[in-house]
């Protein structure tokens, strides 16, 4: 039986070879657990990481773990990718992130997850293409086209200002654009846009204006809700507009606005969000 869909609020990114912190990740709030391959791993650590991930997998699939298991495997330019995927797909995860994202690499891992589900009888795992240069954000819409089973893409914003050889700055205007280009992308086509890693594991406030440490799960995961204002305005909206509905009404004024159907389903939606939530 396959897993329901996911919150993707907080995603906890974790070295593959540290047994010490993927252990430790399930006693954290985060949505998703990312056994990382690629970056946080060096090179002769690479198969030391397989190895500790594919025990992991295999071991909070025993234990019960109620959170996404996801790996960032390495770039399909090599043949680590290749490496990754048999080494650890076997032992059932839920998602796949592929770094430097772009059709092919996407269908290459379409094709191979496929093969994998076939022979070990798993149930089907989804891609998330991770967007981290020019070329990658400007061909997003053919990235997402090029597999039903890519639900996401997420913000590498390191590798993409390295990539414009420009600076990181902490206000974050050098990737703005790209980020709202890619939340348009993604809500276009129904999936998810996940930010980059917010790498000050101390800065808070920073990650409030911002919105992947153990130390910040409870800050993203507040950020996603409304506030208590907004909650109240929305249940007193839709019970207004509800009581003119069936009074025959479309529209009605409330608390000095015009309100119709569209910020009717806008408040809807809001007050869904939060009961989805708890």
């Amino acid at each position: 039986m396959e897993k329901m869909k996911s919150r993707r609020h907080s995603l906890l990114y974790l070295p593959g070879d540290n047994t010490k912190f993927i252990t430790k990740s399930v006693t954290t709030k985060c949505d998703a657990i990312i056994m990382d391959l690629e970056d946080a791993v060096s090179t002769d650590h690479k198969s030391l990481a397989r190895e500790t991930t594919a025990a992991a997998v295999s071991r909070f699939h025993e234990m019960g773990v109620d959170k996404e298991l996801m790996v960032r495997i390495n770039s399909f330019s090599t043949t680590l990718a290749y490496q990754d995927l048999l080494a650890i797909v076997p032992y059932g995860l839920d998602a796949v992130i592929v770094p430097k994202a772009d059709k092919e690499s996407i269908c290459v891992a379409d094709n191979l997850l496929a093969a994998l589900e076939n022979e070990h009888k798993l149930p089907r795992i989804s891609i998330i293409g991770l967007i981290e240069t020019a070329a990658g954000l400007v061909q997003a819409e053919d990235t997402i086209k090029a597999s039903t089973r890519l639900d996401g893409l997420q913000f590498g914003a390191e590798d993409y200002t390295r990539d414009l050889e420009i600076m990181r700055t902490n206000q974050g205007n050098e990737v703005s654009f790209a980020k709202q280009y890619m939340a348009v992308m993604c809500h276009a086509y129904g999936i998810d846009a996940i930010d980059t890693p917010y790498t000050d594991i101390h800065d808070e406030e920073g990650l409030k204006y911002e919105i992947e440490t153990a130390k910040q799960m409870d800050v993203i995961n507040t950020a996603f809700l409304p506030s208590a204002s907004d909650i109240s305005y929305a249940e007193r909206l839709i019970q207004a507009f509800d009581k003119a509905v069936a009074m025959g009404r479309g529209s009605i004024t409330f608390e000095g606005k015009m309100i119709d159907l569209p910020i009717y389903q806008r408040a809807k939606r809001l007050v869904s969000r939060v009961e989805n939530y708890k």
